[in-house]
């Protein structure tokens, strides 16, 4: 009489709550939020809960200083489904035997299972439910902060820092158990697996900017240098609890396996662009920009890409300015160059080892030694992807914009 629809399945609760904060003065402004979610699953050992707050703000602290800050921070813990035996609980609840009981509190850990005496082979979805536990934990912190300084009216100085921080934790929980007499399912030791990773991004921009008007005469030009640094450790270890289930750290545990690794990489790019444009009418835009990236080997580690664009906004001429019909036309054309350089690995261009490697010198003796074999050959050819793109376009407006429509060609030609 055993329904394990009935025994997995459930009302899952939803719970969600979020509070906002704003305000400021002329030279102030703030705001902030707080939330916080949680949902149980409808099936058994699943959930989920995540809890977010933010922070931005901008101060004026003189008439030519101007700071701000963009902060976020989140943490989320997801109860994931286990999959006992090569198959997902729903396989199990589907070939589970209606005539065998839940729970039998006489067998380790309490619960029934499959018996050998009828050739059914599935895992009793409520003891992988309710003992088997794998917990996802992650804390994310986004944030960045800047000063603007205003040199002149047409100069600007901007200087912005940013962080992308992530801390994850896998946790995994089998505990032992056993089905009794002719049970054919069991576990001798509880096993203890963790997986901890952390990934660090930061962001440094140094930015001046120029803006001036001379007559129909308009001149933008920026320059960016800017460093983004990437840094990714990971650590997994696991083994056997012989003594009890209730212990769930990875301690005074047997048959352990360790490993883990660590990537770190660069990317430094000096910007230059310029936009002007006379009259409102015709418009050109230049670019240039050197990237370097240290996913490359010396000889391919830089970049270069340059880029130009002009533009005609021919409503703006005499014989269109003042009609009724055509509120905007405009015909424009780009040509430039774009680098990628993420390739598939961090270390491509070098020769990588690989340990746990066993080697018998002397054939005739059972000692084994333990060392390190390359893995993967260099490349140091490898270079940045290049991407060579033209675009042609046309934007039309008609009554004052109310329909607008755009045309656009385009051509892009990658070559490595």
């Amino acid at each position: 009489n055993t329904d394990c629809h009935e025994e997995m399945f459930q009302s899952a609760p939803i719970q969600q709550h979020k509070v906002e904060l704003m305000g400021g003065s002329e030279k102030s402004k703030m705001f902030a939020s707080f939330g916080y979610f949680d949902q149980e699953g409808i099936m058994k050992g699943t959930g989920y809960r995540r809890g977010d707050a933010r922070v931005n703000s901008d101060h004026q602290i003189s008439n030519r200083v101007t700071f701000g800050q963009n902060f976020y921070v989140a943490f989320d813990e997801r109860k994931v489904e286990q999959n006992a035996g090569g198959r997902t609980q729903l396989q199990h609840i589907i070939r589970s035997s209606p005539y065998f009981p839940v729970r039998n509190p006489d067998n380790y850990g309490g619960f029934f299972g499959a018996q050998g005496i009828d050739a059914s082979d599935p895992e009793n979805p409520v003891r992988v439910a309710e003992m088997d536990q794998q917990n996802q934990q992650r804390l994310k912190l986004l944030g960045n902060a800047y000063v603007d300084v205003k040199i002149f009216d047409f100069l600007t100085y901007r200087f912005q820092g940013g962080v992308d921080y992530v801390d994850y934790t896998q946790r995994t929980h089998l505990p032992a158990y056993n089905t009794g007499v002719g049970g054919y399912s069991s576990r001798a030791n509880a096993n203890v697996n963790q997986n901890r990773q952390n990934f660090v991004s930061t962001i440094l921009t140094n930015q001046l900017t120029f803006n001036k008007t001379f007559g129909k005469h308009t001149v933008n030009a920026t320059a960016v240098a800017e460093q983004q640094t990437f840094n990714f450790t990971q650590i997994k270890g696991q083994g056997n609890n012989t003594q009890s289930n209730d212990i769930q750290e990875p301690v005074a545990l047997a048959n352990v396996s360790f490993n883990g690794n660590r990537t770190e990489s660069a990317l430094i790019s000096y910007i230059g662009r310029i936009n002007y444009h006379y009259d409102n009418k015709y418009l050109l835009g230049a670019s240039m920009r050197r990237d370097g990236s240290s996913r490359f080997a010396q000889q391919g580690r830089w970049g270069t890409y340059p880029a130009v664009s002009v533009g005609w906004r021919i409503n703006e001429e005499i014989f269109l300015r003042d009609n009724n019909i055509i509120s905007e036309l405009k015909l424009r054309g780009s040509y430039g160059l774009a680098g990628n350089y993420l390739t598939r690995g961090v270390y491509d261009y070098q020769s990588t080892i690989s340990g746990n490697q066993i080697y018998e010198f002397n054939q005739g003796s059972t000692t084994s030694s333990a060392g390190y074999t390359i893995r993967a050959l260099s490349n140091p050819d490898i270079k940045w992807e290049t991407s060579h793109m033209a675009n042609v376009g046309l934007d039309l407006g008609f009554l004052n914009n109310k329909f607008t429509l755009t045309a656009e060609y385009f051509n892009t030609r990658t070559k490595k």
